[in-house]
């Protein structure tokens, strides 16, 4: 008697071949246990099993799964995968219609999650021509309302949406009115773009402190620039900065996603791939406790800087 497969077990198995197709060299237990959706939260051994049922299970599907000493890779000799030429209309339509279509909330959030993924893969050839990763993606705290919301205001006719943001670590929400162009995945991370009324200028928006979004009922005014969403993000991103080489010291075992395409130097001391200094700011805070910026010591300064703010906001807030 064939043994049934759950939900949970397709999302999680789905998740799995995503990821294995996104590295063309091995990936281990340890960084699936940490990065790969439906492995993570949960015991070590869980993960193990996990993955002997869920393996052996694919191989069966066909599926060329290569495992060796802890370690998996799909077997690059019969596993190809190219650009769907999905454009940006489809992809937010595949989204909405996957909500509609699964009745489970485990499949309905990875179809949410895989929507990104495809975005992403659209401006490449092949899902191993680039440094970027797209499995290691943001988990989406907006409900699917809201995520509905932002998708379909920026269909046309497009309109105006109001919501909070958080622009960085320790500051106050912003109240934000733009003009959605879409969403795009960016190296493993969901940004909402488009067109912000109050800076007349375009601006992207990191989607995990966006809440609260609200439909103005307000048409958008101004045309949508003309390009792909990923390069738009990049180009806004970037605010003319050079890219600068990270060397950080990070706790074993923590910090997987950024580490996967480092350098070892030496013990615990990574060289990371170059990135505007400000999403090397942006790392350090977000792994603080987890991760030492060692050079270059502008951002080491910085992050010290922004930590102590924060530290003393929280000092004021309590004695208040």
């Amino acid at each position: 008697m064939a043994t049934e497969v759950t939900d949970a077990a397709r999302s999680r198995m789905a998740s799995l071949v995503i990821a294995l197709a996104d590295d063309p060299g091995w990936i281990s237990t340890d960084w699936i246990g940490h990065n790969v959706d439906g492995y993570t939260g949960i015991k070590r051994e869980s993960v193990e099993r996990y993955l002997r049922t869920d393996v052996a299970m694919l191989q069966d599907y066909g599926v060329p799964i290569q495992e060796s000493g802890g370690r998996f890779r799909l077997d690059d000799a019969m596993w190809r995968l190219s650009d769907p030429e999905f454009t940006e209309d489809e992809a937010a339509v595949i989204a909405m219609a996957a909500r509609v279509a699964f009745n489970s909330p485990d499949l309905a959030q990875f179809a949410k999650s895989g929507w990104g993924k495809l975005a992403s893969v659209a401006r490449r050839s092949d899902l191993r021509g680039s440094e970027s990763t797209v499995v290691v993606a943001d988990t989406v705290d907006l409900d699917g309302a809201h995520f509905e919301l932002l998708l379909e205001a920026a269909q046309p006719p497009r309109r105006q949406v109001q919501f909070w943001y958080a622009k960085q670590h320790g500051a106050d929400d912003e109240l934000r009115t733009i003009e959605p162009w879409g969403i795009a995945n960016l190296r493993g991370r969901y940004y909402l773009v488009g067109f912000d009324l109050d800076r007349k200028d375009v601006r992207t928006f990191r989607l995990t402190r966006v809440h609260d979004v609200v439909d103005t009922g307000t048409e958008a005014m101004y045309p949508r620039e003309k390009g792909n969403l990923q390069d738009i993000v990049e180009r806004t991103l970037s605010r003319g900065q050079s890219p600068v080489v990270g060397v950080v010291r990070v706790a074993p075992g923590r910090c997987l996603d950024l580490t996967r395409h480092a350098e070892l130097l030496h013990d615990d001391v990574w060289k990371l791939p170059p990135v505007p200094e400000w999403q090397l700011v942006e790392h350090g805070l977000h792994y603080a406790g987890f991760l030492e910026v060692i050079e270059p010591v502008s951002v080491r300064e910085a992050v010290v800087k922004r930590l102590q703010n924060i530290i003393a906001a929280d000092a004021a807030g309590e004695d208040n």
